[in-house]
């Protein structure tokens, strides 16, 4: 994973500015992001205006993986909605992992 977006990330996630949500990259209606949302809006704040859109993406497009592969999305996917990790647990996972 790139290094200067992996630390980015991990700031973002800690810094309280981005409320978690669930299911979704980004949800319009309740202004929450899932961990991989922050990931995009991280590197492209503009990818943020369409997230949440009817036929948007359920992960971030391959420019802006910064490196993760499938087998990485879906962990984090699973982290952030099945087991519901908090932004900080998910934060110290990329840290120690990715």
């Amino acid at each position: 994973m790139d290094a200067t977006v992996k630390a980015a990330w991990v700031a973002a996630l800690r810094s309280g500015k981005y409320k978690q949500g669930e299911a979704a990259m980004y949800n319009r209606t309740t202004d929450a992001y899932c961990c991989l949302g922050v990931l995009c809006a991280v590197q492209d704040p503009f990818s943020v205006s369409f997230m949440g859109l009817p036929g948007s993406n359920i992960a971030p497009t391959p420019e802006l993986r910064a490196g993760l592969d499938d087998a990485d999305i879906n962990i984090l996917m699973a982290a952030n909605d099945t087991h519901r990790w908090t932004f900080e647990e998910i934060a110290t996972y990329i840290e120690d992992m990715l």
